[in-house]
């Protein structure tokens, strides 16, 4: 959501929203900080949702899934993409929905177990050339490097909430 006439700015932005939204709804019992922090799940009366906030949606999804769109032209369009383990992590404690918050404040959810074997199925699944940098989330302040691996699927599984 637009607040105050600001594009949302940051995760922490996103979250509060969306935990105010849901408290009113469902009634907040917990929130969780995973994935080094840019990630949270949230627990409430009614469900589980791992809640991430983008900036945009993954736009060269056609270019970097060809050989799938061309078999698939169906699925032509916008998609998005998520680290394969926190997609694990969201299956594993049992979160029931995968929330993304883009900075326009608009959000999209899909099933984690839905977006998995979707991505598996389909072979969206690649590993990042580009290398990310990040401190690790163990108190040491050490920096690890990693070359991500990543699940995608088109925006048309996504359902706009």
């Amino acid at each position: 959501m637009i607040h105050n006439g600001r594009y949302i700015r940051n995760m922490e932005g996103a979250v509060f929203n969306f935990i105010r939204d849901m408290n009113m709804k469902e009634g907040v019992l917990n929130v969780s900080s995973v994935n080094n922090k840019f990630d949270r799940i949230v627990t409430t009366q009614k469900s589980k949702y791992y809640v991430k906030f983008k900036r945009e949606f993954f736009n060269t999804f056609n270019e970097q899934f060809r050989k799938f769109i061309s078999e698939n032209p169906e699925y032509s369009s916008l998609g998005e993409s998520i680290n394969k383990e926190s997609l694990e992590q969201a299956i594993k404690t049992g979160c029931e929905w995968v929330i993304i918050i883009y900075k326009d404040g608009k959000m999209y959810r899909v099933n984690p177990r839905l977006w998995m074997n979707f991505a598996v199925s389909n072979n969206l699944i690649r590993t990042q050339e580009k290398e990310n940098t990040f401190t690790r989330d163990d108190m040491s302040g050490n920096k690890e490097t990693v070359n991500e691996t990543t699940c995608s699927i088109p925006l048309k599984l996504m359902e706009r909430i």
